[in-house]
């Protein structure tokens, strides 16, 4: 059994889910805890960061950050997924009369916030149910458009009837409906053939693990430590305060070797304390308007 924390920067094969990811580690390395930072589709590849033991903790802040892929639509044909594992649902010719000035026009309006309606073969609730257990049972369902925000999105190559693209975006956004949706704005119909996610925020594809390179005996090469992600400000306890800061207990400014000047209200701080990682914190005032730090997540259990 492995009993380190920290995150895996695994490379998803194509044709495994995010859980059988997870499934498969946990079994490999006799895990009691281990979770995924964010679902890629069955037929994606690519980074698939997975928190273990006491990493599973940070996987909350890490489904807020962003994402990169690299997809490839095709143009000419819808199906029931939005991608090539589908079944054909419709066909056209329109994609024809397509031009590249007519696909950098129509791009530019999947930039910055954007509202987008989740495939029915998803993963997203409502009320109660997940869309592809309605799909899968050919339920009607009312699906509302969420916000979601596309960074930067940037041709690649034009091949028609393909179009490849990088999308830099927000956490939630489904590269298969951008792909149908472009589609409806140039008027013809559209799926995504391949995607690969490059990066989840710092986790890069350069730097992700096979599933086969992993075992008991190697996984200490490949774990990432678990306050690697963060850029947040670091602050030092001193040495006798460290139950107080495992603990989670307010931290004032005489439990720190150091204490600057400019730290702000709700300012986010990495604590640590005998160079361990102890906690995500923020900077809090009372009611005479002195500073104090207080843990929002404590990561350190003080070694028990």
């Amino acid at each position: 059994m492995s009993k380190q924390s920290g995150i895996l920067n695994i490379l998803k094969p194509p044709g495994m889910t995010s859980f059988d990811v997870v499934s498969y580690l946990k079994k490999l390395l006799k895990l009691k805890k281990c979770g995924h930072t964010g679902t890629l589709d069955p037929a994606a590849s690519g980074v698939l960061p997975i928190c273990i033991n006491r990493g599973t903790k940070i996987i909350t802040y890490l489904l807020e950050k962003e994402k990169e892929y690299i997809a490839k639509i095709k143009f000419g044909i819808l199906t029931d997924t939005l991608d090539r594992a589908g079944e054909v649902v419709k066909k056209d010719d329109s994609w024809k009369q397509l031009t590249d000035q007519k696909i950098y026009k129509a791009t530019e309006q999947f930039r910055g916030k954007i509202k987008q309606k989740p495939p029915i073969y998803s993963a997203v609730k409502v009320n109660g149910k997940r869309l592809y257990d309605y799909a899968r049972k050919n339920q009607n369902v009312n699906i509302k458009k969420r916000e979601v925000v596309i960074y930067d999105l940037e041709i690649l190559d034009i091949k028609l009837p393909y179009l490849k693209l990088l999308i830099r975006c927000s956490k939630g956004t489904y590269i298969r409906s951008i792909a149908r949706d472009l589609g409806i704005k140039l008027n013809t119909t559209a799926h995504m053939t391949n995607l690969i996610r490059t990066a989840s925020d710092s986790f890069k594809l350069a730097d992700t693990v096979q599933l086969d390179q992993i075992d008991l005996d190697s996984i200490s090469n490949y774990l990432i430590p678990i306050d690697s992600p963060f850029d947040y400000r670091s602050l030092v306890v001193k040495d006798y305060a460290y139950k107080y800061a495992v603990n989670g207990t307010k931290l004032v400014e005489k439990n720190f070797k150091n204490w600057p000047d400019d730290l702000y209200l709700d300012q986010k701080l990495l604590i640590y304390c005998k160079r361990q990682f102890i906690s995500i914190s923020k900077v809090k005032e009372d009611d005479d308007h002195n500073k104090y730090i207080q843990a929002l997540r404590v990561f350190n259990n003080g070694g028990s």
